[in-house]
């Protein structure tokens, strides 16, 4: 992605391409995309929950728990959470 190139710390542009990469079944190119935004910005509450979902999806339901749990923590009143 060219505009993480130009702007490699914004979380945001890292979560997205995590979502880009899960829609093309590049599973753990998407988590480690995920794991960097949540490395930029700790309090990335979405980026918790993309996570939490691919974690799921790739069959890790432990720590699948945990990023939903850091969700909880970070908005008590996360509804998908």
């Amino acid at each position: 992605m060219k505009a993480i190139e130009q702007s490699p710390t914004k979380d945001k542009l890292w979560e997205e391409k995590a979502l880009c990469l899960n829609k093309l079944g590049k599973t753990d190119k998407a988590h480690e995309a995920c794991e960097k935004a949540i490395e930029l910005n700790p309090n990335n509450l979405s980026a918790w929950f993309h996570k939490g979902t691919m974690l799921f999806n790739m069959g890790k339901m432990t720590e699948s728990i945990q990023s939903y749990e850091k969700v909880i923590q970070l908005s008590p009143r996360h509804i998908k959470a």
